[in-house]
């Protein structure tokens, strides 16, 4: 084990009676245990160290960095032990569970083109549900209801109704309210909940859009017909003002490295439950889009099969983004080392210097 002169110096290295190395230091006559005050002295990056950090990591508890040096320190001491305690309990499973990071996000893609042409208003809609929310009704009782929450893919306009909840036929009625007061969408997007899957089964089978629904829709065509002028006015200002702004987005840039893996062990994010109790489940197929990078995963639980983004998959295993953090890390202590050191080199010149002048 290579050590630098200065930390055996410091240390003050001897062989004990059964020739293991033991440090010394300042502390002989503390009031503390012999093992406490002159430890076993054992060495970086081994096997018998991880193993030691580990059983101590595990006797207590899962316990973080700081109390795990702690403990650690009652009867060895490891050069560095911060940086070993890390790289330890970095991969331990059961801490990954609770404390570990999801998947890396991959850089946004180029904005698609129905968001990006100049369609009328809800001409391309989005749908989800928000809630739940209590209201008090008129007669003093607090009942619970949702909100329906329609989008505008071009405007970002938005368009909001209350339903009692989320069953196919209050979705139904809310559309149909959405529909008489702004337009029938050429193209409606929404997630796979069973409200909206069984609700596309029934327009697709039946006329659900009755002839009044269409009648209130010229109406409003003969009205924006009346009003063209403003409306190009409207589209001309948003081509130039709106348009080009969405060159920047203001929001950190993902991280194109393909950590994502099949057959991965991860757990599933689930913002109903606490984190100890998300399903666990194992990467089945990866789903690539735009410029061939991974943004979802069919992810195989003990009873069914998922597709979630991998921002929302949490790996048990160490991932190939998760050591190249820690070389990067690894290198800025070195450099900020080097440069301390570098710092020290030119105040000492420097006052040399002024000295002699």
């Amino acid at each position: 084990m290579f050590l630098k002169a200065y930390v055996q110096s410091q240390l003050r290295l001897y062989l004990d009676k059964d020739g293991l190395i033991r440090c010394g230091g300042r502390i002989n006559n503390a009031p503390l245990p012999e093992n406490a005050k002159f430890p076993y002295l054992i060495p970086t990056k081994h096997r018998l160290t991880n193993l030691l950090i580990n059983d101590i990591h595990i006797e207590n508890l899962h316990s973080g960095i700081g109390s795990t040096v702690t403990y650690l320190r009652q009867k060895y001491w490891i050069p560095s032990a911060q940086q070993e305690v890390g790289c330890v309990i970095r991969k331990c499973v059961s801490c990954r569970k609770v404390t570990g990071v999801a998947y890396k996000a991959q850089d946004p893609p180029p904005l698609p083109k129905d968001k990006l042409s100049s369609e009328e208003p809800f001409t391309i809609s989005g749908v989800d549900f928000s809630g739940a929310l209590n209201i008090k009704g008129d007669d003093g009782v607090l009942r619970k209801v949702y909100i329906c929450l329609f989008t505008c893919a071009n405007t970002r306009a938005i368009h909001l109704e209350i339903v009692p909840d989320i069953a196919e036929k209050s979705f139904m009625l809310a559309s149909r309210r959405f529909i008489s007061r702004k337009s029938i969408p050429r193209f409606m997007i929404s997630d796979k909940a069973t409200t909206f899957v069984a609700a596309a089964e029934e327009i697709y089978e039946t006329d659900c859009y009755s002839a009044d629904l269409t009648t209130n829709h010229e109406i409003m065509n003969d009205q924006a017909k009346r009003r063209s002028r403003l409306i190009e006015q409207f589209l001309a200002r948003w081509k130039h003002e709106y348009l080009t702004s969405l060159r920047e987005f203001q929001r950190v840039s993902g991280n194109n490295n393909q950590s994502v893996k099949l057959g991965d062990v991860v757990k599933i994010y689930d913002d109903n439950y606490p984190r100890t109790t998300w399903k666990l489940g194992v990467i089945k197929e990866l789903t690539y889009r735009n410029e061939n990078l991974v943004r979802s995963a069919t992810v195989r639980t003990s009873n069914s099969k998922l597709n979630r983004p991998i921002v929302k998959l949490y790996p048990l295993e160490i991932c190939e983004s998760d050591s190249i953090t820690t070389q990067t890390q690894k290198y800025q202590r070195r450099a900020k080392t080097d440069a301390v050191e570098k710092i020290k080199v030119f105040k000492a010149t420097f006052f040399n210097y002024i000295q002699v002048k």
